[in-house]
């Protein structure tokens, strides 16, 4: 079964997005958590294990390619 036991952090500031996604993704039982800032993602990921991550792009503040950019060289996700 797809997703049995994997959870996904959604990064994405957009609340219409946020719902579809995480409706799509949880009926393929993945455990979803949701960060609205680059910030707030890397702060989730610190304090969490997730298997993946679903990046936006244009976040408010810190964005996504800067994001993706720490988590992938300093937190060696």
């Amino acid at each position: 079964m797809a997703g049995a036991e994997n959870k996904i952090l959604l990064v994405e500031d957009n609340e219409t997005n946020q719902v579809l996604a995480k409706e799509i993704l949880e009926s393929y039982n993945y455990s979803v958590d949701i960060a609205e800032k680059g910030r707030e993602a890397l702060d989730k990921i610190q304090a969490d294990k997730y298997d993946c991550v679903l990046m936006d792009i244009q976040l408010p503040g810190l964005n996504g390619y800067e994001a993706t950019r720490i988590i992938r060289n300093e937190l060696n996700f």
